[in-house]
């Protein structure tokens, strides 16, 4: 009886303190203005605003300050669209075999940089890296290829990143192999032991770590090492180890391996670009010295949420690798941070409203449906009212091609506008 009580206690006792976890958790997201709720996948609610207090136009009684030399003062167009540099790059997107009935789901992300020939990087991206994508709210990036295809994940790419992204090819395991066969045989470091995937029947070593000759088909295994269900975090140095051992082949004859990508044009099927241009794009990355060439996987938290993971990018640190690696200078200076409303009902306009804003120095940070879906007129609700503020909305109207600018009377500390998409908005633009 006494052990049945005293289990009976620390059963209370464990559940009450779960409680008390999760109102801290709760308190302090609440403090911080995110709330996040997770139920399967992740997702952060869209911000209210204010009635508004009034109006900007072109014909408006408040104009903008205007600087010394004719330009209205705050930020310039050049500054809101953020740094430029001849950067040229490709999103590399790895894809699970998915289940029937399921759509593809990308097992691992990698992109690729070129500046100049001077520099260059290959970056390891996990797929379940949080990021806002366009339309559909806070989720796995990765999950972006399942929603909207390959042109919605490159779009939420760009947005988490605050870079361009050129190109985009597809990878799924056969073209990947294809790919692999056409540059050959390669000696890899691999940096870890690597066992089997958790589903199969029986565990087994793989991999042994350090140097070893490996064929197409096990470098394939290699990079697609665990499954679905592996650590993408320890998945990202294997993804690494096999880029470091084809650059260090073929930095003697970039030529060569340009050569060898352009065989393979069946490992381009779901892509936007050919086996000719990414020959080329290639060849310029094996060109790059040793001293200018950075491989990494982009720094991450794990928030230990959800199957497989769930990692949060971690800004500071980011934008710093990206400044290092890329060769360029203040990669999201002067950004400014916009949600996104639908409220015309149509589905997928978030996604048309971040391509129309990535390039001109915005980056949605949150996004939703608006509180009914029946608005005329789209609104940009800038939340301050400063100059700088002001010349943000008009830009923003100016890449629209519509918009109605107006101020809320309390400011934001999560985002600078408020985009609601009403129906004057085009799909056709």
């Amino acid at each position: 009886m006494l052990g049945r009580r005293l289990q009976r206690g620390l059963l209370m006792a464990g559940r009450l303190i779960k409680a008390v976890v999760l109102v801290t958790v709760i308190s302090l997201a609440v403090i911080a203005g995110l709330l996040v709720v997770t139920v399967g996948e992740v997702a952060l609610p869209p911000i209210s605003f204010d009635p508004v207090e009034r109006i900007f136009s072109s014909s408006s009684e408040t104009e903008a300050p205007w600087s010394d030399s004719g330009e209205p003062a705050g930020a310039s167009i050049e500054e809101m669209e953020g740094p430029a540099a001849d950067v040229e790059t490709t999103l590399l997107i790895g894809t699970s075999r998915p289940a029937p009935g399921r759509p593809s789901k990308a097992a691992w992300m990698t992109l690729l940089a070129v500046n100049n020939a001077a520099r260059g990087a290959v970056l390891y991206i996990p797929a379940h890296t949080a990021a806002e994508i366009p339309g559909h709210g806070l989720l796995a990036a990765g999950s972006a290829l399942g929603s909207g295809g390959a042109p919605l994940l490159v779009v939420t790419m760009e947005n988490l990143l605050g870079i361009d992204i050129d190109s985009y090819v597809v990878l799924r395991q056969e073209s990947t192999l294809a790919l692999l066969e056409a540059t050959g045989p390669l000696t890899v470091n691999v940096p870890t032991d690597v066992r089997s995937p958790p589903d199969e029947s029986t565990s087994r070593t793989l991999f042994h770590a350090g140097l070893q000759r490996l064929t197409p088909a096990w470098q394939a295994r290699l990079i697609y090492a665990g499954g679905p269900a592996a650590d993408e975090v320890t998945l990202g140095p294997l993804v690494l180890a096999e880029w470091d051992a084809l650059l260090e082949r073929y930095r003697a004859d970039p030529g060569a391996l340009g050569r060898a990508v352009r065989s393979a044009p069946e490992a381009f099927g779901g892509s936007d670009t050919s086996a000719e241009a990414q020959g080329r794009f290639l060849e310029a990355l094996a060109e790059v010295p040793l001293e200018g060439l950075t491989l990494a996987s982009i720094p991450v938290s794990d928030l230990g949420l959800g199957h497989g993971g769930f990692y949060s990018p971690q800004r500071a640190e980011l934008d710093a690798l990206l400044e290092r690696a890329l060769g360029i200078e203040g990669v999201r200076q002067g950004v400014t941070r916009v949600q996104v409303l639908n409220g015309n009902g149509v589905p997928g306009i978030g996604e048309e409203i971040a391509k129309a804003l990535l390039d001109g120095g915005f980056s949605v940070v949150l996004s939703g449906n608006a509180a009914r879906l029946d608005y005329r007129r789209t609104l940009i609700v800038s939340h301050g009212d400063s100059p700088g503020a002001q010349r943000s909305a008009d830009r923003a109207r100016e890449l629209l091609g519509v918009g109605e600018v107006r101020v809320s009377s309390a400011e934001q500390g999560i985002v600078d506008l408020t985009i609601v998409v009403g129906r004057d908005f085009p799909r056709e633009r």
